[in-house]
């Protein structure tokens, strides 16, 4: 019977060990995740910033002097909104990264609970 017991209670250790290791495991990715996303919504930040300035320093039409400019002027306006397409577009694949790895997060940290009450 003590036996018995003992093999029980080295199982049982077994397998908070290997619980144990699989949870450090699980925070460790966790923190990684955490890192990621804090390095996108960083460069979110410059994106905006970026789109800030270019706000400020688009040409108005009565800023226009010369009408031999107009032609430059329009080219500028056309590479301008392009930069700022692609950057809009860069900023939604961030968003939908943001939400995906969001997602993630939130399934660990329910298989972390999980596991806790397992234990």
């Amino acid at each position: 019977m003590e036996k018995l017991m003992v093999q029980i209670l080295d199982k049982i250790q077994d397998l908070q060990s290997n619980m144990n290791s699989r949870l450090e495991m699980l925070e460790t990715r966790i923190e990684k995740i955490e890192t990621r996303m804090s390095h996108l919504e960083a460069e979110q930040q410059v994106m905006k910033e970026e789109i800030s300035t270019i706000k400020q320093t688009m040409v108005t039409k009565e800023d226009i002097a010369d009408v031999a400019d107009i032609p430059h002027i329009k080219m500028a306006v056309m590479e301008i909104s392009e930069a700022v397409k692609r950057m809009e577009e860069t900023q939604e694949k961030h968003e939908r990264t943001l939400d995906l790895l969001s997602r993630r997060s939130i399934d660990q940290e329910a298989d972390i609970a999980k596991l806790r009450q397992i234990i």
